[in-house]
């Protein structure tokens, strides 16, 4: 049996166990207050390509965009896009797939990313097929450290293939992200225009803790988007042959 001194160590020493994983628990999870929005419109990406360059024949696909921008806020962020052209034998339809690069980039441990949402809005003449890290199967995906998680997102007036959410399942205070969604769009032509004009906008919209002390932080959000046009010429003369 224990004595009385014996059971006032052993709650003594309870207690500073319970004390210590509470305040390392308020350390990396904080108590975050409300921060600023900020909201930043990256350099516009046009890429022009003539119709009579684009093949029809798979295998064949003709490289048409190259895109790369960096910004530094209270983290790096690098979005990076390049993309690769297919036709239809009568040159009304067009098929864009191609790969985008996100790095974002903390300075060091006061910063931790919680969740990161990849919009691709159509602006005009585009359809939206596929924005997901993967091309097929199962649409998750879990870093390597298991930090964080990416599954198709849930938004209004917007299609799962066109939204991407990145969520932090456990503190990840000083944590990158990288990831390289696949993106496929569709272009059409409707009646007897001789150029198309295809608009999209890429939204990425970071929520982020900044550390202000040792139990506090300040939740502030970045938003980024980047304006895309694809400009296909040459409509009007177009073979109808594939051995471009």
């Amino acid at each position: 049996m224990f004595g009385r001194r014996e059971k006032a160590s052993l709650a003594l020493i309870l207690l500073l166990v319970v004390t210590g994983y509470a305040i390392s628990w308020l350390h990396y999870r904080t108590i975050p207050s409300q921060g600023r929005v900020q909201e930043v419109v990256l350099r516009n990406g046009t890429f022009e390509v003539s119709a009579n360059s684009i093949s029809c024949i798979l295998g064949r696909e003709v490289p048409i965009a190259h895109y790369s921008e960096d910004l530094t806020s209270d983290f790096y962020l690098r979005v990076s896009y390049g993309a690769s052209a297919l036709r239809n034998v009568v040159c009304n339809q067009f098929q864009i797939s191609g790969g985008l690069y996100l790095l974002i980039q903390p300075p060091n441990d006061s910063i931790a990313i919680r969740r990161v949402v990849l919009i691709l809005e159509n602006d005009s003449h585009v359809t939206i097929d596929n924005l997901f890290p993967l091309t097929e199967g199962i649409l998750y995906l879990k870093t390597s450290d298991g930090s964080f998680e990416m599954t198709p997102g849930n938004i209004p007036n917007h299609s799962a293939r066109q939204v991407m959410v990145i969520r932090a399942l456990k503190p990840t205070w000083g944590k990158a992200i990288e990831t390289e969604p696949y993106v496929e769009l569709s272009i059409e032509k409707h009646w007897t225009e001789k150029e198309i004009r295809g608009k999209t906008k890429l939204i990425i919209k970071v929520e982020y803790l900044v550390r202000t002390g040792f139990f506090k932080s300040e939740k502030r959000t970045l938003k980024v988007e980047v304006p895309m046009t694809y400009v296909i010429t040459g409509l009007d003369s177009c073979g109808h042959d594939c051995e471009s």
